[in-house]
Formats: C-alpha cells, structure tokens, sequence
C-alpha cells in the first residue's frame, strides 16, 4: 500500500516536471473610448428638399400670380418709395410709425408714459396686496384650520401657527414691491442691485436665530428675521430705484 502510494506521488512529479511551461498571458487591455468630436452640418448633409417644398411649376397658377405681382410692385415703383425704402433698411428711427398713430404720437411723451405705466401698476399691486394682508390678518386661524387641519388637535401648535403666519405674512407684500422695483431697474440694465436682494433674507434670518435667546421660540426668531428681510430687500431696491428716478408713486 505504501508503495502504492509512493509511486503514484512519484509519477505526479514527474509529470509536473515534464510538462512545457505556461506562456505568460498579456493583461488585458482596456478598450480605449474615442475622444468625442463636434459634429457641424455641412451643405451636404442636409438635403432642402427634406425641408422646403417644392417650388411651383412654371406653368402653375400661383407662380404666375406671382410674377404677375412682382411686376406691378416694379411697376407702380417710383424713386422716391425706393429712397425710402433704402433708409428705412439703413436708418431704425421710432417715428416712422408716427403716421399710423396720428398726431397725438410724440416721442417726448415716452418717459412720461412708461413713468404712468409702472405708478399704475405700483397702485393696484399695493391695493392689491394690502387688502390681502388685511384679510389675512383678520382671518388667520380660519386659514391655518383650512390648510393645516390637524393643528387642531394640538391647540399650542395651532396658536403658534397663527402667531408665526401673522409675522412672516407681510413679507408677501414687501416682496411683491421687491419685484417690481427689480423689473424696472432691470430695465435700465442695472441687474446687481435686485440680484443682491435676495442676501438679505440669508443675513436677516441668521442674525435673528443667533439672538433667538430674546424671541419666545426658535421659530418667532426666524419669523422676525424674514419680516425684517423683507423691509431691507425694499429699502435696497427701492433705493437703488430713487437713485435712477424712477421710483414709482401712488397714482
């Protein structure tokens, strides 16, 4: 038995020992992804006829029509439309409309006009948004019941919810003049001022949550904080729209 064994164990080796040796295998190379390239049409790669129809036949009653058309236009063309049809081509000048108008068009009345615009439209938005703040003032926890039932259950939660929405609530107000004043500056190209606006609201609520230990809660800390954001977004903007003179007034 232990023979056995020994001459099989023997013949392994041999076996092992003979064998040719294995060829190292090269690592597998990675794929490598072609580089992307733009891609640009060019006139031969776009056939029109995909894309425009086809033109009528010469012998087609539209086409006539038409010729017929251009020939009157050529006709009945006199040096002087030609002139002004070259100018106004050269020369963009706003009172070209002036008799379409009539003569009550003037161009001096443009500042005036767009001033009447925004203070008409400064009006209604305040009318607007005053006597939506009164109504809501007035009926907050008939609104805080409609949209958050469930404070019901829990009359502190449901006091707190109309104290905070009676806080933070005028900032609708303030914003809405926020974002006229921004219309207008932006109007005259000056952007930074309505771009910055919006920090302030950041700032406001991080001051007020530091010294939320002076508020009842956290939360009339950051109710303070977006109230006040919203009377620094207006003076900022408001200012910025004086400064330009066009700052609009009741009207």
């Amino acid at each position: 038995m232990t023979r056995n064994l020994a001459a099989a164990a023997l013949a392994g080796l041999l076996l092992i020992g003979l064998a040719p040796p294995a060829v190292a295998q090269a690592p597998a190379q990675v794929p490598v992804k072609p580089a992307a390239t733009s891609k640009f049409l060019q006139p031969a790669d776009l056939d029109p006829a995909l894309i425009l129809p086809p033109p009528p036949r010469d012998d087609a009653r539209a086409a006539a029509e038409g010729r017929a058309e251009l020939h009157r236009l050529a006709a009945a063309r006199t040096p002087e439309r030609l002139e002004q049809a070259k100018h106004d081509d050269e020369v963009e000048d706003v009172t070209s409309i002036a008799d379409v108008l009539g003569p009550a068009f003037d161009l001096k009345g443009f500042p005036a006009t767009a001033k009447l615009f925004a203070d008409r439209v400064f009006s209604l938005l305040l009318a607007s948004q005053v006597v939506l703040l009164a109504v809501a003032l007035v009926f907050t926890p008939g609104v805080i019941a409609l949209l958050a039932p469930g404070f019901k259950d829990d009359p502190g939660r449901f006091a707190l919810a109309v104290d905070l929405t009676r806080i933070t609530f005028p900032y609708l107000l303030l914003v809405t003049l926020v974002t006229l004043y921004s219309g207008i500056l932006n109007a005259l190209n000056r952007f930074a001022t309505a771009a910055a606006a919006p920090i302030l609201l950041n700032l406001s609520m991080m001051v007020a949550l530091a010294l939320a230990v002076f508020f009842p809660t956290a939360g009339h800390a950051a109710a303070w904080g977006v109230l006040i954001a919203g009377f620094l977004e207006a003076l900022l903007v408001g200012g910025d729209a004086w400064r330009n003179g066009v700052l609009p007034v009741l009207r």
